[in-house]
């Protein structure tokens, strides 16, 4: 059933009592009510030779054909249907009930005569107007935070299900002079290609297409789309504020190198895990040795998940016995500058000497975590 209004549509005919009315006859310079289409409504006013009047919602059908009087907005008998008496002429009219128009201040609404901006849509109760309400276009309605799927608001693509189709809300305005541009865009998008959805933030850059900054996908993670974009944090009281652009969690596998490594080595464990937060990496590890031959010099731990920075040295607290776990507090691994490992050393009357790979023998168990700067 759609609603359907056409120029100079006007018949006569009788009324069935107050149901409907019988469309029989044609007035000159107008056109039938066969425009309207069988079974669509249309907005109809009517009147008879007595004076009896009636404005409201018809139904059309071809059998007979008719114009059933669905709803009365208003008539002559006080909004009720009218009983009228001979013939009456039935045409299409644009109801005051149901017309859009600028009051004297400009405004338009729907659903309000006192509209609060340029427009606005009332779709249930009222609003009292303050200074955040006045603004250009409202739509004022029902809550819909605990509905699953409802909104005051929705806009949708009528384009062929894909990943990454969906409705859109654009934001732009003047740049220079009166020249205008779009700015930046939120967009409401299929995840997959079916409903399950995401939100994406889409910004620009000025001479270049919008692309997309920051979704939200359906597992309810943010992810930042653009290469090194992240968190930048306004402390008034740091040095220099800095952009937070990754965190992240993983495992690496530690393995003992040296300075001519071992022919064989055989790990009963070997296990290592990290967290990255901006260019800082947490590390711990743990080996534990089965067997190990051959080899010289000094050792080191390699496999390092990032290489260190080229600006400051890294470190580890170390932990290792032949035996079982024994802390030698002054007991260290140095990560060199831009290197994936770390050299073992220990201090030794005040001097620092590298760890030799002699001390690492079967049985041998190794745990050691620290920190430093990453190159990324």
């Amino acid at each position: 059933m759609t609603l359907a209004l056409y120029d100079r549509v006007q018949q006569t005919g009788t009324a069935n009592t107050t149901v409907s009315f019988t469309l029989s006859g044609s007035v000159a310079g107008y056109q039938s009510f066969v425009a309207v289409g069988n079974g669509n409504t249309t907005y109809y006013g009517s009147f008879d030779t007595s004076g009896n009047w009636e404005v409201g919602l018809g139904t059309y059908s071809t059998t007979g054909p008719t114009l059933t009087r669905t709803t009365i907005l208003s008539s002559s008998n006080g909004g009720l249907a009218v009983t009228f008496s001979g013939t009456v002429n039935v045409f299409i009219t644009y109801p005051s009930e149901k017309s859009v128009n600028q009051d004297a201040n400009g405004n338009v609404g729907i659903g309000t005569n006192a509209p609060q901006g340029i427009f606005q849509v009332l779709t249930s109760g009222s609003l009292n107007g303050d200074t955040d309400s006045n603004t250009e276009a409202m739509i004022t309605g029902s809550d819909h935070s605990t509905s699953s799927n409802l909104a005051n608001l929705m806009i949708f693509s009528n384009s062929a299900a894909t990943a990454g189709f969906g409705g859109s809300i654009g934001f732009g305005g003047r740049y220079s002079g009166t020249a205008s541009a779009a700015f930046a865009r939120i967009s409401g998008q299929s995840d997959t290609g079916t409903y399950t959805g995401r939100l994406s933030l889409y910004t620009r850059t000025s001479g270049s297409a919008m692309t997309e900054a920051l979704r939200i996908d359906s597992s309810s993670n943010l992810n930042f789309k653009v290469a090194n974009a992240g968190i930048v944090f306004n402390n008034s009281s740091a040095l220099t504020n800095s952009t937070l652009n990754d965190y992240e969690t993983g495992t690496w596998t530690p393995t003992l190198t040296a300075d001519t490594n071992p022919s064989s080595v055989v790990y009963s464990s070997q296990t290592g895990r990290y967290t990255k937060i901006g260019n800082t990496v947490y590390v711990w590890c743990y080996m534990s040795i089965s067997s190990i031959s051959g080899g010289s010099g000094a050792c080191y731990v390699s496999g390092l998940p990032f290489n260190c920075s080229g600006n400051v040295q890294g470190g580890m607290q170390l932990n290792w016995s032949n035996n079982g776990f024994v802390s030698l507090l002054a007991t260290a691994a140095h990560i060199p500058i831009n290197q994936g490992r770390g050299y073992l050393v220990y201090f030794n009357g005040g001097a620092t000497t590298q760890l030799p790979l002699s001390q690492w023998t079967t049985s041998t168990q190794f745990i050691a975590n620290g920190s430093y700067q990453a190159t990324f």
